[in-house]
């Protein structure tokens, strides 16, 4: 069977998580929910000067190339007093 071999990098840094997240102007907090990790998480990231590994790295590099996505994604700001979620299963759908 023939051997798989993606280009994506084994880990990413503290500098290229701060550049990617001001890049989509988010704040620590905003970024984190973002990535589905914590506040803290975040900060000892950027705090830190080891690498980082795990998914983060290629959700870094998507966000990096398109970072019009964040947008794709955003709750809009709630205009009406009633917000109507429509889902599927996990997915939301509708909004």
């Amino acid at each position: 069977m023939k051997e798989r071999i993606f280009i994506t990098p084994d880990y990413t840094t503290a500098e290229e998580i701060k550049n990617v997240r001001k890049k989509l102007r988010l704040t620590q907090k905003e970024f984190a929910e973002l990535v589905g990790a914590s506040k803290s998480t975040i900060e000892r990231w950027e705090a830190g000067n080891e690498s980082v590994k795990g998914p983060i790295v290629l959700l870094l590099q998507f966000l990096n190339k398109e970072p019009e996505y964040v947008q794709n994604i955003k709750v809009p700001e709630k205009v009406y007093p009633l917000r109507m979620w429509y889902m599927y299963k996990q997915t939301v759908c509708t909004l």
